[in-house]
């Protein structure tokens, strides 16, 4: 058995001798809930999307029940003012990031129906142009010409572009070695990261535009903001702010929040850090461009004090939340169960 099925079987034991829903539901409980895609089982396996990217519809609607079920589904400004006016129930808000399709063909009709607010976290310059981004490109296109038969050109293009500094997997299936491969890429500067891919979408024979029809329009957000669902930023072009510049930092932050703005006429005051990596000093941009809130994936509770630009939030997928008692042990940061929080270069470098 796995390790993940060790640790199923642990928490089903667990889940029979303790009462999980009522110490997740206790009086100050806050849990700020991070989502991306929202599709079937049969269009996570149809993309080889990653197993912490995606949750059923079905499964989604069935936890918003269970969390009504033990407390009270807030919108994230609500849940960070719990400090100043406590509630008597554990509160819940739900985010989603990215801005893909699926949030407004699966997930908006849930939220709708079930009457519960969200924040979405869109990338502005992905919704302008509609192009998919390019860690997923790769791995959709990957996996669609490998399912047509070309896993031979696929492995030797990755052994031939593997960035020489970088450690290589032990994966054997093209469409795992290619996210290795991406993972790999986010390290390596810019222009050396485009060449590496338009070479190797030309030894595969994919087509270098970027996919399209994967991320949701300005027309489907502004839809939804007038529904009542809150956006915030996900940067400009979803650039990963760990090791950036400040000048770099402040020009993401303001592009997209003037663009998101502009789209949907509403005040942009929440953003959350792409690939949940930050580097624990981006803080101070994000207040001189006018955000009031920042939000992470460190898997925590949010506690007093609360820095109002590292907001902790749990990752939920289909992976997670199918397994009753797992996703309860893991709201309560239980041991094993505890996700595991992203270290900064501040705190790797022993900094106070």
């Amino acid at each position: 058995m796995s390790l993940i099925g060790l640790k199923q079987a642990a928490a089903r034991v667990i889940g029979r001798g303790y009462p999980l829903d009522r110490l997740v539901g206790r009086a100050g409980g806050r849990y700020v809930m991070a989502y991306h895609r929202v599709i079937p089982p049969s269009a996570a396996a149809a993309d080889h999307v990653h197993d912490t990217m995606w949750i059923a519809p079905e499964t989604l609607a069935a936890q918003i029940r269970w969390m009504r079920s033990v407390g009270d589904i807030v919108d994230v400004e609500t849940l960070i003012a719990a400090d100043e006016h406590p509630s008597t129930r554990a509160l819940f808000a739900l985010t989603f990031d990215d801005g893909w399709r699926d949030n407004y063909t699966e997930a908006f009709p849930i939220l709708r129906d079930a009457r519960v607010p969200a924040t979405i976290f869109v990338v502005s310059d992905a919704l302008d142009h509609g192009g998919l981004f390019w860690t997923e490109d790769v791995v959709t296109k990957t996996h669609h010409i490998a399912r047509r038969g070309g896993e031979r050109c696929i492995l030797d293009a990755l052994a031939e572009l593997w960035p020489a500094n970088e450690p290589r997997t032990k994966e054997s299936s093209p469409s795992a070695l290619s996210e290795s491969w991406v993972e790999a890429l986010k390290r390596v500067p810019e222009g050396e990261r485009r060449d590496r891919i338009a070479t190797y979408f030309r030894a595969i024979g994919a087509v270098e535009e970027p996919l399209r029809g994967y991320l949701m329009t300005w027309d489907h957000a502004r839809e939804m903001s007038n529904a009542g669902i809150t956006f915030g930023s996900h940067t400009h072009t979803h650039q990963i702010l760990e090791g950036l510049d400040e000048p770099a930092i402040e020009q993401e932050l303001v592009a997209s929040r003037s663009a998101i703005a502009n789209q949907l006429h509403r005040e942009v005051t929440l953003f959350c850090y792409p690939n949940a990596r930050y580097s624990g000093a981006e803080g101070r941009v994000l207040a001189r461009c006018g955000y009031r809130y920042g939000f992470i994936i460190d898997s925590r509770r949010v506690r007093r004090p609360i820095d109002p630009f590292y907001i902790p939030r749990f990752l939920m997928s289909e992976q997670i939340v199918r397994h009753r008692d797992f996703v309860r042990l893991h709201l309560l940061e239980a041991p094993l169960y505890a996700g595991r929080p992203h270290r900064t270069a501040r705190a790797s470098a022993g900094a106070p």
